[in-house]
């Protein structure tokens, strides 16, 4: 008996449930049996919506191949493909690429780490667009949204050595002089000591340590086709599990997975999965009606694909008993584990407590009750398409046919090659079996019936995507008020108004999943570059470790509406027209009107004056460090508030103090003015020193001055003055006739008015 118990497997509890390869590859396969199921009502549509995107419209699906084929028409039958399908997604992509709402972080607490996590996360989620190149995936994202009715957006880190390398110091025992990687327990593996300095090589005073790959963020934009899920479950966010099935190459993934170069084989004739992930990478836009061609996209478009590609399952599961701390699982080939361990990704809760999350984020169209995939627009706009093309291909039909003139010849008439070219002489003859001459007779009309119902589906096709023409950036015939463009667009955007709340939260959640990666794995710095108003670059430099709190991150509420420049330009033209703005009197105002127009090159000395203005206030804040303005005694500040400016400014010269000089007859006051007096209500400038303020204040009371009197020399200029003295004065008697006592004018108008007053007199009685 005790070698039986000697030979007994240990308790489960001392089993690494990471280890067990078997019962990690029969949960991918049960759980992935189990998402296969009904997933052909959504593939197949966003399949042939896609098809359909790309010209190739004239289609039917073959339930023998379980694939779309060419329709079979008689021969002769003509398939004309006006794309009002693909130009209708387009104005629709446009749409849902533009969608970027504004985000603000909030702390997650009143803690102090949390209010500086939160004061540096807007800069820090910048970085990460940068890094993930967001606005290209935005794109992306909505052709694949538009298309098929929803996404993902897959979020990550990539330690591929191809982003570079850093070297990872090593740490040394002081006690015992042992070299080890840094510990997180800051502990000596040797002799416990707790004693560690960085590891350095007496002898060439270099750091000892291991070279580490940077690495970089990534993001993945996943279409229907590879995510797999439970059906039943319709929100996003209550999903615990789910898998990426996705094609790669045999090389590259023998390069990934080296453990397992032998086994890696292709395997791209499987299931859905494999169909539709190689049939996209290689389908090609609608060729010529030729049987050669109909065959080539037939018989699977991914033909040369097909030794060159192996699958890789990616199966994401939260944590459970079974896996306390989640599960990452790589399937490569359908067979093989290429990797089982943890979730790599975590946030921080409440304690400190790390919190494994998946790190994909849902982006729907419109969702439907009950259902877990969402509509698309799309699927209305296919079947439109397709009748479309039957009305287009009876046009043309029967303009080839009954349409076109038609010769009736008579038999016996002798008439040989008739071509019906311009001034032919046909010759004929009467005297035959049959007197008749040949007869031309014009063709048959196309019923206006036909027309009136081909027109009305183009019109289908704006009132069933809401794409109208503002919102295509069109300004509607006969209308141009701002507030009629303004209700036309918001009938427009009504269609959209549900999705852009859903994206809000969606890009909210995006963004705190990219500060919680960048937090993990961001060990290296990050420059973020921003071109100040000044006209000069700023470079700031951010590290995971500049994230030690928490921040919530709260969509503006329908700021991820997209911007139009259409309804601007016309909103402000209505302003204008009501009085509310000045562009002519407010410089500040013009440069707007400028911008809305995208004509400020027009005027390059308001930005060059904006610039120098920034400038000046950048030399105030350079002055606050001077340490002669701690010298300033109160009296001094006091003499300063009625002392001249000029005084003021020269005693502060002679103590080493520079300040920004005025120039009367360069500056634009007005501009200058402007800008100084916003900068004076900021939090910078409220910080600094008194002293400061006040010489910044004196400044911009100098340019309002100086601005006062241009504007009223200008005055004066326009109203034009009257000298008394001097060569532009009236010569002698060069008054008024009309003021003349003795002028014959002025006895004509006396007469004349004593005569309106007299008839006016005799009205009354």
């Amino acid at each position: 008996m005790a070698q039986d118990q000697a030979a007994a497997p240990p308790p489960s509890s001392a089993v690494d449930p990471y280890a067990d390869e078997e019962a990690i590859l029969s949960l991918v396969r049960k759980k992935m049996t189990e998402w296969k199921r009904g997933r052909e009502v959504f593939t197949r549509p966003a399949w042939r919506n896609i098809l359909f995107y790309r010209g190739r419209q004239w289609i039917v699906f073959d339930r023998a191949v379980n694939q779309y084929r060419p329709v079979r028409n008689p021969r002769g039958w003509p398939q004309p493909v006006t794309n009002l399908f693909g130009s209708t997604l387009d104005a629709i992509i446009s749409v849902l690429g533009r969608v970027e709402p504004t985000l603000n972080y909030a702390p997650a607490t009143d803690e102090p780490e949390d209010r500086a996590t939160a004061d540096v996360a807007g800069r820090v989620i910048e970085v990460c667009e940068d890094e993930v190149a967001i606005r290209v995936n935005r794109q992306y994202l909505a052709t694949v949204v538009a298309l098929t009715g929803g996404g993902w957006i897959e979020t990550g880190y990539d330690p591929d050595p191809i982003h570079g390398m850093r070297l990872l110091q090593h740490e040394q025992c002081v006690q015992c002089g042992a070299v080890q990687p840094t510990d997180q327990a800051q502990q000596c593996q040797a002799c416990q000591g707790r004693l560690l300095v960085p590891a350095v090589d007496l002898a060439t005073g270099e750091k000892i340590g291991e070279q580490v790959p940077i690495g970089k963020m990534y993001v993945d934009v996943v279409p229907l086709f590879e995510m797999f899920y439970d059906l039943s479950e319709p929100m996003w966010n209550k999903h615990r599990q789910c898998c990426r099935k996705k094609a790669v190459g045999v090389d590259e993934a023998k390069q990934r997975w080296t453990h397992l170069v032998d086994k890696i084989h292709p395997n791209v004739m499987g299931g859905e999965a494999e169909f539709y992930g190689h049939s996209l990478a290689t389908l090609g836009p609608n060729m010529e009606e030729t049987s050669s061609s109909r065959s080539a996209w037939n018989t699977g478009t991914g033909q040369q694909l097909t030794n060159t590609q192996v699958t890789e399952e990616w199966f994401y599961s939260l944590p459970d008993e079974t896996y306390p701390q989640g599960l990452l699982a790589v399937v490569v080939g359908e067979q093989h584990l290429g990797r089982a361990g943890p979730l790599p990704y975590t946030k921080r809760r409440d304690g400190g407590e790390s919190q494994p999350f998946l790190n994909f984020v849902f982006f729907p169209q419109k969702l439907v009750p009950g259902s877990s995939w969402p509509k698309t627009v799309a699927d209305d706009l296919a079947s439109k398409a397709t009748q479309h093309n039957r009305i287009e291909a009876l046009i043309e039909l029967s303009l080839m046919g009954m349409a076109a003139p038609a010769w009736l010849l008579p038999e016996g008439s002798n008439v040989v090659n008739l071509t019906g070219a311009p001034n032919q002489i046909i010759r004929y003859n009467p005297l035959g079996p049959s007197n008749a001459k040949p007869e031309r007779i014009p063709g048959q009309g196309i019923a206006a019936g036909v027309l009136v119902f081909f027109e009305t589906i183009r019109q289908a096709f704006e009132q069933l995507s809401a794409t109208f023409d503002v919102i295509k950036g069109d300004r509607p015939a006969g209308i141009s008020a701002g507030i009629a463009l303004q209700i036309l667009r918001e009938q427009g955007m009504s269609q959209f108004a549900p999705m852009f709340i859903l994206w809000e939260s969606a890009w909210a959640e995006w963004s705190l999943q990219a500060i919680e990666i960048f937090r993990q794995f961001a060990t290296e710095e990050r420059l973020l570059k921003i071109k100040g108003r000044d006209g000069k670059w700023r470079v700031e430099k951010f590290m995971g470790a500049d994230l030690q709190g928490r921040v919530n991150v709260i969509p503006e509420a329908m700021s991820a509406m997209p911007k139009s420049s259409l309804l601007e330009r016309a909103e402000l033209e209505q302003l204008a027209a009501m009085g509310v703005v000045n562009p002519v009197g407010d410089p500040e105002m013009r440069f707007k009107f400028l911008e809305a127009w995208g004509r400020t090159s027009l005027t390059p000395g308001m930005t060059v004056e904006t610039e120098n203005a920034i400038k000046e206030n950048e030399v105030f804040e350079r002055a606050a460090q001077n340490p002669a303005l701690q010298q300033i005694s109160p009296q001094d500040i006091e003499a300063m508030k009625i002392l001249p400016p000029e005084q003021v400014y020269a005693g502060l010269s002679q103590a080493g103090v520079m300040l920004p000089r005025l120039r009367p007859a360069v500056d634009d006051h007005g501009i200058h003015s402007r800008e100084h007096k916003n900068w004076l209500r900021s939090e910078t400038a409220r910080a600094l020193p008194l002293p400061i303020q006040l010489l910044a204040e004196m400044h911009a009371a100098q340019h309002d001055q100086f601005g006062a009197a241009q504007m009223q020399a200008m005055i004066q200029a326009r109203q034009g003055m009257n000298p008394a003295a001097g060569f532009l004065a009236p010569p002698p008697g060069a008054a008024n006739p009309m003021n003349e006592g003795s002028s014959m004018k002025r006895m004509v108008g006396d007469a004349g008015e004593m005569a309106d007053q007299l008839a006016g007199m005799g009205r009354q009685q």
